[in-house]
């Protein structure tokens, strides 16, 4: 095949690094005895145990759960994480610590990197940060700066129905230094939780902690990579479901953050502006008709108007992807007296509602167009979370955040055995259909073909180019793999993934992984073809 332009982007300096989040404990050896071995220690094997019907594993875990999304298997706390491979989670987060501030860019993002550490998977929904409370100049934060201490043995079980999951989290432990963790759903309770250092590494203590928007964090006595284990419950109705019948006085007024004088005006401005009225609705109606409005927004190539007040600007202006959505919403429902939460993950964003019995997910769209998932792959398939239905009414064309799920990572539905091709008249079964032949790839970065460059981790890259069938013709609507390879190393990582256009055109951003070693690159685009366009690659 052919060879096409290729480019060898040098990876800088460490930014934004890619966060990731585990936990776990160490297993002591076995003691040596000079007597016979009346039994043996046979390691936990996530992918025969449970058939063979083994109860519980190292940890205290069930080796399965049987949950409404089908069978799950508990994660093998004594796996390897693999440097440059295994999604981890440290110190330096994958998205804002302290607090987020809105942005102008409204325009839908081709490919997001995300790793889902749940079992069943809840992609793209992972809850990895929240924030609860509003400063004067709209940056959003979390009420106060204390967490308490979370003790297994003193957990209040969720309201039922409930949901377990198991979380497998690699970590990169500082002694002493917080590390954020996701979970499931807002009220989600820890059961067991299991840290295992790797490398032989020795037990050590360990902590967890909440703060006011139920953001969750580790802290342990040492340091170095070690692998967390957790089992959660999770309360089935937070992860959808519509408000309940309740009056505006049974809202606990500790519940809801005051807004400053200046937000709060705004905000009554914005309510009465999409025709939420607190002296004619319930708290349910106003939710609903909220949810209905920020819906309804587009991503858009211009940004909002620009009047000098972000809050204003995007809610009037009706364009934004999900961080902008959910930012405006949980402004406008505070300043209604509604408990409102903004959260989020590197892939997506989404509310939080608290409706007088719980808090529950609202997602309101905007999501981008396809989901870079760099999950470390289980010990054997796991099913996707299947949540409750949504009770609001999505608009047409709306991207749902479900939409980022590649069918890949969905729950498989059993198909029909299919009979086998019938025999032609000589008798003798038809040969399968020729493949297609390979298509030509062409590719640059930021416009420049096979022209070094120097990328920095956790950043993006412009790159664009086009797909070609075999008869000259553009391929539409193929999946491209935008691949760095590493000299001499035979190091090779998806960085992201595109889709072309009716001319076979693609033209996007790609992520670089935060844990990419550093050193020299070529990157190369690969498709596997679709229909009349067969696997090529511009290497």
């Amino acid at each position: 095949m052919a060879k096409h332009a290729r480019s060898r982007p040098r990876l800088a300096a460490l930014r934004w690094p890619l966060l990731a989040v585990a936990l776990g404990v160490a297993v002591p050896a076995l003691a040596q005895t000079s007597g016979p071995l009346l039994h043996e220690y046979v390691p936990y094997d996530p992918t025969t145990d449970g058939d063979l019907g083994a109860v519980t594993i190292e940890g205290g875990f069930a080796a399965e759960l049987q949950t409404r999304s089908g069978k799950v298997t508990a994660p093998d706390v004594g796996r390897p994480i693999v440097p440059g491979k295994t999604p981890t989670y440290s110190t330096k987060s994958a998205v804002p610590d302290d607090s987020f501030t809105a942005d102008r860019d409204a325009r839908r993002v081709d490919s997001l990197p995300y790793d889902d550490p749940f079992r069943p998977s809840l992609a793209p929904f992972k809850r990895l940060a929240a924030f609860d409370s509003v400063d004067p100049d709209y940056k959003l934060r979390v009420r106060g700066t204390y967490r308490s201490p979370v003790d297994l043995t003193k957990e209040v079980s969720p309201k039922e129905p409930i949901d377990p999951f198991f979380a497998d989290i690699a970590l990169e432990l500082k002694a002493g230094e917080p590390i954020r963790i996701p979970t499931p759903v807002a009220g989600s309770i820890v059961k067991k939780a299991y840290l295992s250092p790797m490398s032989g590494g020795k037990h050590m203590g360990f902590r967890l902690e909440r703060d006011s928007a139920d953001n969750l964090f580790i802290i342990a006595e040492g340091g170095g990579p070690a692998r967390l284990v957790l089992e959660f419950a999770s309360p089935r109705d937070a992860f959808a479901g519509e408000s309940s019948a309740f009056d505006w006085s049974d809202i606990p007024a500790s519940m809801v953050a005051v807004l400053p004088s200046s937000v709060q005006k705004n905000a009554e401005i914005i309510a009465k502006e999409i025709g939420v009225d607190k002296t004619t609705m319930r708290p349910a109606e106003a939710i609903r008709t909220m949810v209905a409005y920020f819906r309804a927004f587009k991503d858009s190539e211009d940004p909002p108007p620009m009047t000098g007040d972000i809050y204003m600007d995007l809610a009037r202006g009706k364009k934004g992807v999900c961080r902008h959505r959910a930012f405006a919403m949980m402004i406008t429902a505070l300043g209604q007296g509604i408990p409102s939460r903004f959260v989020f993950n590197e892939a997506h964003a989404w509310v939080e509602v608290f409706d007088g019995y719980l808090w529950r997910r609202v997602d309101l769209g905007g999501a981008g167009r396809i989901l870079d998932d760099k999950t470390e792959k289980p010990e054997k398939p796991q099913p996707a979370f299947e949540p409750p239905p949504d009770p609001f009414p999505w608009p047409t064309g709306a991207t749902k955040g479900s939409d980022l799920v590649p069918p890949t990572t969905k729950t498989p539905t059993p198909s029909p055995t299919t009979p086998p091709p019938a025999p032609t008249a000589t008798g003798s079964t038809p040969p399968p259909a020729p493949a297609a032949p390979p298509s030509k790839v062409t590719m640059t970065l930021n416009g420049v073909a096979d022209d070094p460059h120097e990328v920095l981790r956790s950043k993006s890259l412009a790159v664009k180019g086009r797909l070609v069938a075999s008869d000259g013709t553009g391929c539409k609507a193929v999946r491209v793999e935008i691949v760095l390879k590493q000299t001499g190393a035979g190091l090779e990582r998806i960085a992201g993934q595109l889709l072309t256009d009716a001319d076979g055109n693609f033209d996007g951003k790609v992520s670089i992984p935060s844990d990419m070693p550093l050193g020299d690159y070529t990157v190369i685009a690969h498709t596997p073809g679709a229909g009349t366009c067969g696997p090529g690659s511009s290497e």
